[in-house]
C-alpha cells in the first residue's frame, strides 16, 4: 500500500477521534447545563429580531408546563397565552425596549402554565447589536420564583401572627386568630383548636354521652376536648365536633399519646380517617393534627386541619412551631386566668374584712385602703381617705415617731 494512503488513513482516524471526543464532551457539557437549568428551575431563550422566531432551551418549555419541542410560534403565543392577563402590556413594554438599545432588563412576572396553574417567574433579558448599531439577537433566562415568593410571603405572615398575639387580647380571640392565619397561610381548608377541659355536657345534649357500645362510646366523663376555634370551611364550635371524647377518632387518639402527631396526604383511602366519602366530595387532599404539649410534658389540647392540596415536609415543620405557640398562648392565659381568679378572691377578702388594711408609700401617702379602715378612721369611703391625707405620719399618728 503505498505510504501517501496509510499516512491518510491514520490522519483520518486520529481526526475522527478527535472529533468524537468533542462531541462527547459537548453532549455532557449540555447534559450539566440541562440538569443545572432543571434543578435550578431555570429556562433559557433567544429571539432572532428580523424573523421574530425564538429558540428555546428544553427547561424553558418544562418551566412553562410544556414538552420540548411541542409549541409551535413560541414568541407570539408565549406573549399572548401564557404570561398573565394583567402582565402581559408592560413585559411587552419592556421586551420592546431591547429592539432600541443595547440593555439590560431584569422584570418579574406572572405566568398561567398549560395545567392552568399560576407562578411567578423572574425574568432576565438583554440585547446585542453589532459595530453598526443593527440589533443582531435577543436572549434570556427566567427563574421560577414561586416558592421563594411564599416562604417570604409566608415567613411575613407568621412574624406578623406572632407580633399580634403578643398583644392584648383574650384566649378565644388569640386561638381564632391563629386558626384564620393556618387558613391564609397554608390555604387550608378549615382548621380547629381544641383544649382538654372538664367534661361539661355530659348529662346534657352530648350525643357521646348517650353511647352505650361501638367505637364512639366516651370512656372519660372526667375530661374531654373542647374546641375552642375554628375558622375555614366551618366557622361554629357548638356543633358535633364541639365536644370529642378523650381517645376516640383522630382528634381524641392524638389527644390520648397516640403519637404526637398525625399527618396524611391520603385522606380519601387513610384508614384512621372515618369519612372518606365526605373527604372525597369535598376534594380534601390531607390532614394534619398536632398535640398542644405543657412544659411539664402534659397534654394540654390538640391543632388539626384538613386541606385540598399536599402537606409538605417544610410546612409540617412549620405547623409543629404553630402548634408550640398555640401552647405557650393557651398556657399562658391559663395562668393569667389563675392569677385573675387569686386576685378576685383576695379582693373580696380586702373589701369585706373588718380589719384595717392599707398599703403605703416611703415618703407618707395611702395607695389603697379597704373600707373597713377608712371607717375606722371616720371616712365615707377609701378613696376620701386616700384623697384628704398627705402625710401618714403627722395626719394620722398621735406620736410622729411611730410612723418610723
Amino acid at each position: 500500500m503505498p505510504k501517501k494512503s496509510i499516512n491518510g488513513d491514520l490522519k483520518q482516524k486520529i481526526h475522527n477521534l478527535e472529533t468524537n471526543k468533542i462531541e462527547t464532551k459537548l453532549r455532557r457539557t449540555k447534559k450539566l447545563l440541562n440538569d443545572a437549568e432543571e434543578l435550578g428551575r431555570v429556562g433559557g431563550w433567544e429571539l432572532d429580531p428580523k424573523t421574530k422566531k425564538s429558540s428555546w432551551t428544553d427547561n424553558q418549555y418544562r418551566l412553562l408546563g410544556y414538552e420540548p419541542g411541542e409549541l409551535k410560534n413560541k414568541n407570539i403565543y408565549f406573549q399572548e397565552h401564557i404570561v398573565h392577563p394583567d402582565d402581559r402590556t408592560e413585559l411587552s413594554k419592556q421586551l420592546k425596549s431591547l429592539f432600541l438599545i443595547k440593555q439590560q432588563i431584569v422584570t418579574e412576572f406572572r405566568i398561567l402554565r398549560k395545567d392552568g396553574q399560576e407562578r411567578i417567574l423572574h425574568g432576565v433579558a438583554a440585547s446585542e447589536f453589532d459595530k453598526d448599531n443593527q440589533i443582531r439577537r435577543i436572549y434570556g433566562l427566567n427563574i421560577d420564583i414561586t416558592d421563594r415568593k411564599q416562604v417570604l410571603k409566608r415567613t411575613e405572615r407568621l412574624n406578623s401572627l406572632n407580633e399580634r398575639l403578643l398583644v392584648s387580647g383574650g384566649l378565644n380571640y388569640k386561638v381564632k386568630l391563629i386558626t384564620e392565619e393556618i387558613i391564609k397561610i397554608f390555604k387550608a381548608d378549615f382548621a380547629r383548636i381544641w383544649i382538654i377541659k372538664s367534661g361539661d355536657l355530659c348529662d346534657l345534649e352530648c350525643r357521646y354521652a348517650k353511647i352505650t357500645e361501638g367505637p364512639d362510646v366516651c370512656s372519660y366523663r372526667e375530661r374531654c376536648l373542647h374546641l375552642l376555634a375554628s375558622s375555614g370551611r366551618y366557622t361554629h364550635i357548638d356543633g358535633g365536633h364541639g365536644r370529642v371524647p378523650f381517645g376516640n377518632y383522630k382528634i381524641g387518639k392524638i389527644a390520648s399519646g397516640h403519637g404526637s402527631k398525625f399527618l396524611t396526604n391520603d385522606v380519601v383511602n387513610d384508614p384512621l380517617v372515618s369519612d372518606h366519602e365526605w373527604a372525597m366530595k369535598i376534594g380534601l387532599v390531607s390532614f394534619a393534627g398536632y398535640r398542644l404539649l405543657s412544659d411539664d410534658g402534659g397534654v394540654i389540647g390538640v391543632l388539626a386541619l384538613f386541606s385540598k392540596q399536599v402537606i409538605s415536609p417544610e410546612e409540617d415543620a412549620l405547623l409543629e412551631n404553630i402548634a408550640a405557640t398555640t401552647t405557650h398562648i393557651i398556657q399562658k392565659a391559663k395562668t393569667e386566668e389563675v392569677l385573675q381568679e387569686s386576685e378576685k378572691k383576695y379582693r373580696i377578702i380586702y373589701e369585706n374584712a373588718v380589719e384595717g388594711f392599707f398599703q403605703s408609700t416611703p415618703e407618707g401617702r395611702f395607695i389603697n385602703v379597704n373600707f373597713a379602715f377608712a371607717n375606722m378612721l371616720g371616712y365615707d369611703s377609701p378613696e376620701d381617705l386616700v384623697s384628704s391625707i398627705s402625710d401618714i405620719a403627722t395626719q394620722y399618728y398621735v406620736n410622729l415617731e411611730d410612723r418610723k
